[in-house]
């Protein structure tokens, strides 16, 4: 049997190799020149799919090599008790991956925490929106992944009495949590979601009045130890609700060190517009002034 499948295949293969040859030269011709003609069309437009797969290609390595500094800069992070507590470096995040370039003192040696947080209050005001309280709890389980809360209540003596009545207080409130991007001494950064909501007269020079409700906060978290005793620091986020209704916050902050207490000053902007209306409401801009504390669970 094996020998008549193998007798067929090669009378078969005879048979189109003398097909062939009975062709017409013009037929050749005729293919040459659409030959040639092809590779003149592919000289001049060149080959897109080879550059599409390059550009995959050099997607997936940007990523996996991104992929793996995220996560030897976040995943692995260590904390000292709090910023600049370490005498001989100064330092408040340490990597194991650092070993070798101090070996007169490892980071092993570091009594380092793999989560860490801080809880702040501080004292706000936003020109023609109130004054008030702002609370932030955040921190990192795991040296990379934690909570984000924050709760900003605000009275306005134009809207409400001097008595307090219910018409001037405004509350926003923020709970959520953040991944970490990047983590250095230098710079920190982090993603920040959060689902956020009005209370209160949030907006009364809107169409909308008490627009709010519940919606969600997307932004980011930057923060720098830079020189002993500084903290500097810049919050940013959009919260989006229904309607189109958005409110761009912003919060650069700066700070000084006093054992594990930062006492700090920071600048802050509200923002309320509507993006699907295209309609701008109003700025406010103000000062806060606080104090917070850094600690670890363990």
């Amino acid at each position: 049997m094996k020998k008549i499948l193998l007798f067929v295949c090669i009378l078969f293969s005879l048979r189109v190799n003398a097909f062939s040859l009975t062709f017409p030269m013009d037929v050749f011709q005729k293919s040459s020149l659409h030959t040639d003609f092809a590779i003149q069309e592919d000289e001049k437009l060149g080959d897109p799919w080879g550059y599409a797969f390059f550009l995959v290609a050099a997607a997936g390595v940007v990523c996996v090599v991104g992929s793996g500094i995220v996560y030897m800069w976040a995943n692995t992070a260590g904390f000292t008790d709090y910023p600049y507590s370490d005498p001989k470096y100064n330092d408040y995040i340490v990597h194991g991956t650092l070993e070798a370039l101090r070996p007169e003192f490892p980071a092993s040696q570091f009594d380092c925490n793999y989560s860490r947080f801080s809880l702040g209050t501080s004292l706000v005001y936003l020109n023609d929106f109130g004054i008030g309280n702002e609370t932030q709890f955040e921190g990192f389980f795991f040296s990379y992944i934690g909570p984000f809360l924050e709760n900003l209540a605000l009275y306005d003596f134009n809207k409400g009495s001097q008595d307090f009545d219910s018409k001037g207080f405004r509350d926003n409130i923020k709970l959520g949590g953040q991944i970490s991007v990047l983590q250095s001494n230098i710079l920190s950064a982090s993603f920040v979601a959060q689902a956020s909501a009005w209370y209160g007269n949030g907006l009364p020079e809107s169409k909308c009045g008490n627009f709010m409700g519940w919606g969600c906060n997307l932004g980011g978290f930057f923060r720098s130890y830079p020189i002993k005793p500084l903290v500097l620091e810049y919050k940013f986020g959009w919260q989006l609700y229904s309607h189109g209704f958005r409110v761009f916050e912003s919060d650069l902050h700066l700070g000084v060190m006093l054992k594990r207490f930062e006492i700090f000053a920071a600048w802050k902007t509200l923002d309320f517009s509507n993006y699907s209306e295209k309609e701008h409401y109003k700025r406010y801009d103000g000062a806060s002034f606080g104090t917070r504390i850094y600690f670890s669970p363990y």
